[in-house]
């Protein structure tokens, strides 16, 4: 009896474990924004792509936007770790690759909040 007690725990736990990362799916990219204090070179795109986080600490990120001119098309794969409310992306050298707060995390949205290594602040507001 008592094994069975134990096999029907861990099987509880890790069922537990596996539900509880709400970031784990596939995401719109609602918005992205970069905050400059004294509001220069402030900048603001929406539904820019997806990014899809999986399961196994793996993911796959399809950005296409166009500030200025400068376009930007990304076609990527990333690795990613959650600690606390703490997302850190790892993979090809770009503006989300970092670690992210999470402000928000629900089923429904994620909004993230970094900074740009001086001034500036960064929000990435995912969508389901």
């Amino acid at each position: 009896m008592k094994k069975i007690s134990y096999l029907s725990l861990a099987v509880f736990l890790i069922s537990l474990s596996s539900c509880s990362e709400k970031i784990v799916g596939t995401w719109d990219i609602a918005k992205y924004q970069r905050i400059v204090p004294g509001g220069k070179n402030e900048v603001t795109v929406t539904n820019i792509g997806t990014m899809k986080f999986k399961s196994n600490k793996t993911g796959e990120k399809e950005v296409k936007y166009s500030i200025l001119n400068n376009k930007v098309e990304s076609l990527t794969s990333f690795k990613w770790n959650l600690f606390d409310n703490y997302v850190t992306i790892h993979g090809a050298d770009d503006e989300f690759n970092k670690t992210w707060i999470q402000v928000e995390n629900s089923r429904k949205l994620q909004i993230l909040k970094s900074t740009d290594g001086s001034d500036g602040v960064q929000v990435l507001e995912l969508r389901k």
